[in-house]
């Protein structure tokens, strides 16, 4: 009996220290943080420069449609902004192809969208 419950507390301090171990490393800030964060993106503001500024980009995709290339960055588990940037600073070809799909001086066309992530879906919050 006495091994048992050795046994399980031995099991439970290390789902313990797993779970801190995993919170400190992913945290999922509150909405109040990534808000204040977010209102320090400007428009007109350079890509490197936002990239600085939420440097916890963990992932994310760019959506390109028209003149704009939107970038949603995860910002933790919990949240995720949507900036849409201008294709103006790419580099082009003589025929006027675009040669990358994103240059650091592309500048913040549209106020971001901060949402929550939720099951793979986001739920808008600003």
């Amino acid at each position: 009996m006495k091994s048992i419950i050795k046994i399980a507390t031995v099991i439970v301090i290390v789902i313990l220290c797993a779970v801190a171990i995993g919170y400190k490393h992913s945290p999922v800030r509150n909405a109040d943080y990534w808000r204040s964060k977010v209102a320090q993106v400007a428009l007109g503001m350079k890509r490197s420069d936002v990239e600085r500024l939420l440097p916890s980009k963990i992932g994310g995709y760019t959506i390109e449609s028209g003149s704009c290339q939107s970038e949603l960055y995860f910002l933790d588990n919990g949240w995720q902004i949507s900036i849409c940037y201008d294709h103006a600073s790419v580099r082009r070809d003589e025929k006027g192809t675009a040669l990358e799909s994103s240059s650091p001086d592309n500048r913040v066309l549209t106020v971001p969208v901060l949402s929550k992530r939720t099951d793979h879906r986001a739920s808008r919050v600003n």
